[in-house]
């Protein structure tokens, strides 16, 4: 018999691990830089958002909106141009919430709160 202890394992299960807790993380699957792009679990790029657009009738103009700071409605060429601006910045979607002009809304029954 041998006085000599075994080695420690570069795996070995630690007697402080809680149950449920795997003592072993194998890593193959995140040596690739895309799959650790895919598994990361905070990363905000301005390719994840929506930039919503409020669009106003007519030409050249902008109308700040009250309720919401720093956002405007804004007519259709100026829509262009924010389209183009959100493009630049790698945001690939805009978004035009459609609550329809006031006076179809006025009017179109299936608007709620249109007065037929």
């Amino acid at each position: 018999m041998s006085d000599r202890k075994p080695k420690a394992s570069k795996t070995s299960i630690s007697t402080a691990a809680s149950p449920g807790y795997p003592a072993i993380r194998h890593r193959r699957n995140r040596k690739a830089h895309w799959s650790r792009r895919m598994v990361a679990e905070h990363t905000l790029s301005p390719a994840d958002f929506i930039w919503p657009i409020f669009v106003l009738e007519g030409s050249a103009k902008r109308e700040p909106v009250a309720s919401m700071p720093g956002v405007e409605r804004l007519s259709i060429d100026q829509v262009v141009e924010a389209a183009h601006e959100a493009a630049k910045l790698g945001i690939p979607v805009c978004n035009t919430p459609d609550y329809g002009t006031s006076e179809v809304a006025d009017h179109d029954p299936d608007i709620p709160g249109a007065t037929a």
